[in-house]
């Protein structure tokens, strides 16, 4: 079961293609690690140029992909992959295709955004615009976690946010996302997908904590 379970985690966060060859029992241990749609932003354009939503057909893509569905402008790529194993592969998907079609920008980065739904953002934005105990006790659980990604950049600060920017955290009740600014621009599916199940974790503390 060890070995299974090692081979498992190695097809999770490198080759998640291979995910549904495992039996029904070990794929929903896969599931249960990514238990949210995710949005992502990354920052980055396309290599030929200006591209017109026209110009192309969207679901084809959505569905190829195997994604909820996808947007873009000028300056960036704007991704919603599915729960669950199939957003996982919708992940790898998604960056082969960036790395076909877009180029890398360096000076720039992935915003993620965890789609935790409702009621249980307006209970956190409750919470976040509450009293200064619930306030710390939650700002407390998320950035601790999110100082060991080193983040580098100067955009954003270290603070959590209700419904503003300029946030290492934003928590954006209309959408019913936490989005997580801080996330180091790639390409590579390790990375994002490293990125991606440890805000999904840090989002799942933060729900049983409000709902307790």
């Amino acid at each position: 079961m060890k070995r299974g379970y090692r081979a498992l985690r190695d097809c999770v966060f490198h080759n998640p293609l291979a995910l549904p060859l495992f039996p029904n029992n070990m794929v929903n241990i896969a599931s249960n690690m990514l238990p949210y749609q995710i949005g992502i932003e990354v920052e980055c354009s396309f290599k030929d140029g200006t591209r017109s939503m026209c110009d192309v057909n969207l679901g084809d893509i959505v569905s190829e992909l195997g994604i909820v569905n996808y947007t873009w402008d000028i300056s960036e790529q704007r991704f919603r992959i599915k729960s669950g194993v199939a957003g996982m592969i919708g992940l790898y998907n998604v960056c082969e295709y960036l790395k076909k079609e877009c180029y890398l920008n360096n000076m720039s980065g992935i915003h993620y955004h965890v789609g935790i739904g409702y009621p249980s953002i307006e209970k956190l934005y409750t919470r976040l615009c509450g009293g200064t105990i619930e306030q710390r006790k939650i700002v407390d659980m998320i950035l601790p976690e999110l100082d060991k990604w080193d983040y580098k950049g100067q955009y954003n600060s270290r603070y959590v946010s209700p419904e503003k920017s300029l946030a290492w955290v934003n928590i954006r009740r209309r959408m019913g996302t936490v989005e997580y600014r801080i996330g180091e621009m790639t390409f590579d599916y390790s990375v994002m997908i490293n990125r991606i199940l440890h805000v999904s974790s840090i989002s799942s503390k933060v729900i049983k904590n409000i709902n307790a």
